[in-house]
């Protein structure tokens, strides 16, 4: 991917409270670090283009959160003829897919 030029670094932008408050949702240790390393996730979507393309469903329950609601998760598998579909017009936001709708 690096050698493609694939990766794209992202700089400043970041919420420093946004990880506590996220843990805070969850209901106990094991949901806990089950969000703490999707996290990144988040935080890179939030500063980036308010997409992940995850196939974790159960990330994807945890992080209903209202705060995040902006925030597209998509699962590629789930309906990939509907997902590509969706890339080609060029990833607008859809509710049924995004967090905290649910």
């Amino acid at each position: 991917m690096y050698a493609k030029k694939k990766i794209v670094f992202l700089q400043g932008g970041e919420d420093p409270g946004l990880e506590a408050r996220i843990l805070r949702t969850s209901r106990n240790d094991e949901q806990r670090q089950a969000m703490l390393k999707d996290v990144p996730l988040i935080q890179a979507a939030l500063q980036a283009d308010y997409i992940v393309i995850s196939r974790d469903e159960n990330a994807r329950a945890l992080f209903q959160i209202r705060e995040l609601s902006a925030i597209t998760w998509v699962n590629p598998v789930s309906a990939p003829e509907r997902i590509l579909e969706w890339l080609r017009e060029g990833a607008p936001s859809v509710d049924e897919w995004r967090l905290g709708q649910h």
